[in-house]
């Protein structure tokens, strides 16, 4: 039998030892390795902070396409190519966004990437081509 034989004993233990000290470890590890950033229904823990400090019961709903573009996710939403960007900046410059769009920035929006807010946007306002 072949994990019987002596000239085998030694890659048999490389074998073992690489299961037991790299793989099942590793398999545990990007298991449960997300659960530092994610809660138990998979929300980022960033954006459960921002939209628990953000919704209350003085909350105007108008702004919550203002809200919810800046989750992490949609952050990670970037433009794609030149033609890309010049529709974005054709859809934000219409008048039916004017009022949502973000004037003032600070430190805290002034990294935030528009085209989350301005896909929302066009959604919501059933936009469907760019003239």
């Amino acid at each position: 039998m072949f994990l019987l034989k002596t000239e085998n004993q030694i890659t048999v233990l490389c074998v073992a030892f690489f299961i037991l000290l790299v793989v099942i470890p590793g398999t545990v590890y990007f298991n449960f390795a997300d659960t530092t950033t994610k809660d138990e229904q998979g929300v980022l823990l960033e954006n459960k902070r921002w939209y628990g400090s953000e919704l209350n019961e003085n909350y105007i709903f108008k702004n919550m396409p203002l809200t919810l573009f800046r989750a992490l996710e949609y952050q990670e939403v970037k433009v794609r190519s030149e033609q890309d960007l010049n529709q974005i900046k054709k859809l934000a410059a219409k008048d039916a966004f004017a009022d949502l769009m973000p004037k003032k920035t600070s430190r805290r929006t002034a990294n935030l990437n528009v085209k989350p807010l301005v896909l929302i946007l066009s959604h919501m306002h059933r936009i469907s081509e760019i003239e």
